[in-house]
Formats: C-alpha cells, sequence, structure tokens
C-alpha cells in the first residue's frame, strides 16, 4: 500500500468520523473544552485500538500464508473493501433525513453510540491496511493527527454552522476511499496483464 492509498484511506474513514460528530456539535448549547479534549483522547484511542485490531488480525492471516494466492487475493479484498466502505458512506451522504439542532450537552451514550459506528469501518479498513502490509508508523501517526483533529474540528464545525456539511463530509470520504481502491485495482489488473 503506498502513501497516496494510505492517506485516502485515513482521510476516507476520518470524515465519516468528522460528519459524525458534526451533528453532535449542531446539537450542543456549549463546547467544554475539558471534555471536549478527553473525548478527542478516547476517541482517538479506539479508533486506533480498532485500526490496528483489524490491521493486525489481516496482517497476521496474510503472513500466515492462509491465502493461496496472498498479494493478489490481499488486494482484491482490500479493493472491495474500499468500494464497500465508499458505497456505505456514499448511503449515508445522500440519505435525507431531517436532524433536529437542540441545544443540549451530549452524553456518553451518543458518544458510545458515535464511537461504535466510525469504528466498524476502521476495523474494516485495517483489515483491508493489514492484507496489503501497510507502513504501521505511517498509518500510527496519521490515525492519531486526523481523529483528533476531526473530533475538535467537527465539533467545532456543528456547533458554528450546523450539520449543513454532514452530505459532503460522507459523499468526499466515499470519492477518497473509491479513488484508494482504484488504485488498488489497478495494481490487481497490472498483476495479470
Amino acid at each position: 500500500m503506498n502513501v497516496l492509498e494510505i492517506v485516502l484511506m485515513v482521510a476516507g474513514i476520518s470524515l465519516d468520523l468528522f460528519a459524525a460528530i458534526e451533528n453532535e456539535g449542531a446539537k450542543l448549547a456549549e463546547i467544554r473544552k475539558k471534555t471536549l479534549f478527553i473525548n478527542s483522547f478516547l476517541i482517538t484511542a479506539l479508533q486506533l485500538i480498532f485500526f490496528f485490531g483489524g490491521y493486525a488480525a489481516c496482517f497476521k492471516l496474510n503472513s500466515l500464508g492462509v491465502f493461496q494466492n496472498t498479494r493478489g487475493f490481499g488486494e482484491a479484498i482490500a479493493f472491495l473493501v474500499f468500494a464497500f466502505l465508499g458505497v456505505m458512506l456514499f448511503i449515508k451522504g445522500v440519505r435525507k433525513y431531517d436532524l433536529e439542532e437542540k441545544r443540549s450537552e451530549i452524553t456518553k451514550k451518543t458518544y458510545v453510540r458515535i464511537i461504535a459506528v466510525t469504528t466498524v469501518y476502521t476495523l474494516i479498513a485495517g483489515c483491508a491496511a493489514g492484507l496489503l502490509s501497510a507502513n504501521v508508523i505511517l498509518l500510527f501517526v496519521m490515525i492519531i493527527i486526523c481523529s483528533f483533529a476531526v473530533v475538535i474540528l467537527g465539533l467545532y464545525t456543528g456547533y458554528l454552522q450546523g450539520s449543513r456539511f454532514r452530505s459532503i463530509l460522507y459523499i468526499a470520504g466515499a470519492v477518497l476511499l473509491w479513488i484508494a481502491g482504484i488504485g488498488i485495482l489497478i495494481r490487481i489488473i497490472g498483476m495479470y496483464v
């Protein structure tokens, strides 16, 4: 997995988190900085745990030779994963629903729901990266920076602007994942041509 594909993948899954956090920011009465930073660290830690959990599991399967044509099979699965995640984000982006922008506090239950939904995508993306033996250090640094920044920026964007960017963010995330998937598909085709 090359650097561009890693950047596209992390950006794509980060935009999903951004949109989810933006929705919650639109509902806030006020932003408590201490709570924001604690939750930013928590969400970043969970993103890392789920991403590298998926990465480790699929990397181990790959290194054990579970797949006969490991390289080609891993890349085909990674392509399908990015295509699937892109479709799911696209559906979120085009789906219309009314968001009640009431001013209240984000509960722990709400944060858990956001984390549960976004980490499923993160786990699956981690598996795809593990199948491709992506650079662990680059992934680690990018996930920390992106997750922490996305939580803070998403909450403030929602608080100040409402959830008007939600659809654009989900669709942009889908497009980034599809571009990464197309890069992998081109590499797969190159293996057999």
